[in-house]
């Protein structure tokens, strides 16, 4: 995963499939994640712009849905990332919204 915000610093990390957190990365200055392996969760936060956040969801592999809209680390279940552990992720969709 390689993101770059036009305004601000995106900060994110991905959880592999099984393994863990990776560390955060900035912007387009790495990429989150490692070839080959699959990814089962998201984090981001976006870092200076005031009045702007970042939302984000993913879709598991194999499914036509979306799992819910996360903002920075929160979401409707409290976890803070985008995903389930153990249900590998095929889509990621990112906005930044005015807050």
């Amino acid at each position: 995963l390689i993101a770059k915000p036009t305004k601000g610093n995106l900060e994110y990390r991905v959880h592999l499939l099984g393994k863990g957190w990776l560390p955060f990365v900035r912007n387009d200055e790495d990429h989150a994640g490692v070839r080959g392996k699959a990814l089962d969760a998201v984090q981001m936060r976006l870092v200076g712009v005031e009045g702007y956040e970042v939302q984000y969801r993913v879709s598991p592999t194999a499914n036509n849905g979306w799992y819910g809209w996360c903002t920075g680390f929160n979401d409707a279940t409290g976890d803070g990332y985008a995903g389930v552990f153990g249900k590998p992720i095929d889509c990621i969709q990112i906005k930044i919204v005015k807050t």
